[in-house]
């Protein structure tokens, strides 16, 4: 784990403000988060990017245990005649930085290091409720952090958060399903009792 530890720290270093977020299937968008205004977008663009990380089902064993969710989910799609019809979705997107935190979150908890593990956590935070940030991804993020609230014995927040991400993204959405978890386990009806 120590190995893994090391690289998340490389990855973060190399990690700019000056850092253009990109999706593969969405048109390039830049943050002022992540581009500041003085930044020469023309000479800078090429080399201050990063891609939005994506895992396929045969990636699987890549993938952290709480994701795999992600992979199995389905979606609905417009067809010909303008009716929906349900697809397998065997995908998961995130954007990079969020799932650096994520990673680091999970990574510094597996080491017993509280102090940086609540850091990431704090970073994840800052990063998903900023307004100022914009996401490929708020969806995925939204449910990785409802995920480390979870983890942190912080059921309430953790249904906030399924529960906002329900309600911004609707439609085959996995926190649906965690939700749902939550309150089988009996986890959930405690939190809504206090």
């Amino acid at each position: 784990m120590t190995a893994a530890e090391y690289i998340l720290k490389v990855v973060s270093r190399l990690y700019r403000n000056s850092v253009a977020t990109l999706c593969v299937f969405e048109e390039p968008t830049i943050n002022d988060t992540y581009a500041p205004a003085s930044l020469n977008l023309e000479k800078q663009f090429i080399k201050n990017q990063v891609f939005c990380v994506r895992f396929f089902k045969k990636d699987a064993y890549c993938v952290p245990p709480f994701l795999l969710h992600d992979l199995n989910k389905s979606a609905y799609k417009e067809n010909v005649s303008g009716l929906e019809e349900r697809i397998k979705v065997d995908i998961f997107e995130s954007d990079a930085l969020p799932f650096l935190y994520y990673l680091q979150y999970l990574t510094q908890g597996s080491l017993g290091k509280r102090k940086r593990q609540l850091s990431a956590l704090g970073k994840f935070v800052k990063i998903v409720t900023d307004k100022d940030v914009e996401l490929h991804h708020p969806q995925t993020a939204t449910n990785m952090l409802a995920h480390c609230q979870e983890m942190e014995g912080n059921i309430e927040a953790a249904l906030y958060m399924f529960r906002k991400s329900v309600q911004k993204w609707p439609g085959d959405n996995i926190a649906c399903w965690h939700i749902d978890r939550l309150y089988s386990r009996g986890e959930g009806m405690e939190a809504t009792n206090h």
